[in-house]
Parts: C-alpha cells; structure tokens; sequence
C-alpha cells in the first residue's frame, strides 16, 4: 500500500487529505483569515481517516507541505507531521508549496496554458511575497524567494513574455504592474489537495526528509503580531 496523509498549513486556509498512490481518497480544508490551524489540523486529520473508513496504522507517509509561507501555519504542520511519524512509524515526505501551487494550476486549468512564464506567489507581510518562477512546461527557474514587490525586478522578466501569475496576495503585483496586456493573473491558495501526485513520485523514490530534524522554509524571523 502507499496510502498518504497530506498536510498543508503555510497560508491561510488548513488543508489536510489521505491519498492512495495518486487517487485522492478523502480532502477537508477550513478557510479563515485568523489562522486557526492550530485548533484545525487534528480535527481534519481525524475527519480525512474517518471519511477514508481508515485507522491510523494504515498510512504508510505523512506529506507535509514545507512553505515558504505563513511562520506559524509552518510551525504548526512541521510539528504534527513529526508526532504522526514517530508515533506511527513512519517516513515524513517534504513537499515545497510553490510546486503544489503551481500543481494545482495545471490541475484546474486541465493543462498548461499558453503562458511563457509562471509566476508562483504566496503573501507575505506589508509590501512583500514569496515567489518562484517556471518556464513553459513547469521546470523551476527561480527557486522560492522572499522578495519586497517594488523591488523585484518584474518588467525585465515579463517584458515580450507571455505571463501568469498564480497564488495569493496578487493585488500587491496587480498594484505594482498596473496593466499589461500580456500578464494574467489566477488566486488560489496551496492546498493539500494538490499534492497527492507529488508525495506519491516521492514516496516510490524514498525521496523523504529527516523526521527529527527538519525544519520548513521560514526564510524570515517570526515576528509577533
């Protein structure tokens, strides 16, 4: 069996789903501005193994999506992600939230469109993103970067290009590009849903993280509110 549970945390919404090799089996998610996840996540965890008619020994890996994102939505999925793997005994897979953004594009839309160049962005505080960057057929080129939007340089990567901007906080890009005819725009938030396909590649391959020592893609300081 290959059977996963799916964790993601690092924006706003708290995603969890269970997966047998790539068939998504069972997905809750609970969208709120003021970051329940840490009331949230065990109790969708215990709705996907029950909708799943499953018991805990029955999954083989926890996916967890790594960020970068939201500090304590990271924190929150890092740490459960952990305690399903020593308690159960099992390999934690690392799936980083740009790659389930740009999964779920692809997904939704049935295929890639005519797009020159993806744009994956995740909001971050006042004025800032993460983002990362794909050509054509969804290869990396700018890996998961934290960066103040006025400052990125936007129009020499979209000049003459075919552009998609995919994830949330877009206003902030939306704000500094103004319009362009050739940039669209698509919000969606990452989701565990997304990432079956991803944690499946990974699991035939061994590819798994230290479930110790881990730590998700921070990048900033975690600053009180």
């Amino acid at each position: 069996m290959s059977s996963i549970l799916c964790i993601e945390t690092s924006s706003r919404n708290c995603s969890v789903s269970i997966s047998e090799k790539k068939k998504l089996l069972a997905f809750f998610e609970e969208i709120e501005e003021g970051y329940c996840h840490n009331e949230k996540l065990h109790v969708l965890i215990d709705r996907v193994i029950k909708k799943c008619k499953y018991d805990f020994g029955m999954i083989n890996a926890v996916a967890v999506g790594l960020g970068p994102g939201s500090y304590t939505g990271l924190r929150i999925g890092s740490a459960s992600s952990k305690g399903i793997s020593f308690s159960l005994d099992i390999p934690v897979i690392g799936v980083g939230t740009h790659e389930t953004l740009l999964r779920g594009f692809m997904r939704n839309q049935n295929k890639m469109l005519n797009f020159d160049i993806y744009f994956t962005v995740i909001d971050s505080r006042i004025g800032e993103v993460y983002i990362s960057k794909y050509d054509s057929l969804g290869n990396e080129k700018i890996k998961p970067m934290a960066c103040v939007v006025k400052e990125f340089p936007f129009l020499r990567h979209i000049k003459n290009k075919r552009v998609c901007f995919v994830g949330n906080g877009l206003q902030k890009i939306k704000d500094f590009l103004g319009s362009q005819k050739n940039v669209r725009y698509y919000e969606m938030l990452p989701s565990s849903q997304y990432m079956n396909e991803i944690a499946y590649g990974k699991f035939l391959k061994n590819d798994f993280i230290d479930s110790a020592y881990f730590e998700p893609l921070y990048m900033k300081q975690f600053i009180p509110s």
